[in-house]
């Protein structure tokens, strides 16, 4: 797995999906087509959950979709994810990526 072949592959694909999390929700509800009384119930309730006082951290990493093995149960009763670990080094990598200035939505 290369995140740098990846990133280029998702900008490819998905570079009109907005960045910004309110212009992305409707860009989805667009999408959607959902019916004018139903949109009008989730813009109440994203109005409401917007006059919380929030403290939050956002990252986001810019990947390709792909499925996800089901999770297992090892011979000792222990669940685990096939190439969990695979996962985890792609992720630590995009996040070095990002903070070294070398992520493509930095630039």
């Amino acid at each position: 797995m290369s995140i740098k072949k990846d990133l280029e592959r998702y900008f490819e694909k998905y570079n009109d999906i907005p960045k910004e999390y309110n212009e992305r929700f409707a860009y989805i509800l667009k999408k959607l087509k959902i019916n004018e009384k139903n949109m009008e119930n989730i813009i109440g309730r994203i109005k409401l959950q917007n006059k919380i006082k929030w403290k939050k951290i956002q990252f986001t990493l810019y990947m390709i979709p792909k499925a996800t093995p089901r999770p297992r149960l090892g011979k000792r009763g222990i669940f685990y994810v096939k190439n969990a670990s695979d996962l985890k080094k792609y992720f630590e990598e995009g996040i070095k990526e990002f903070y070294n200035g070398n992520y493509p939505i930095n630039k």
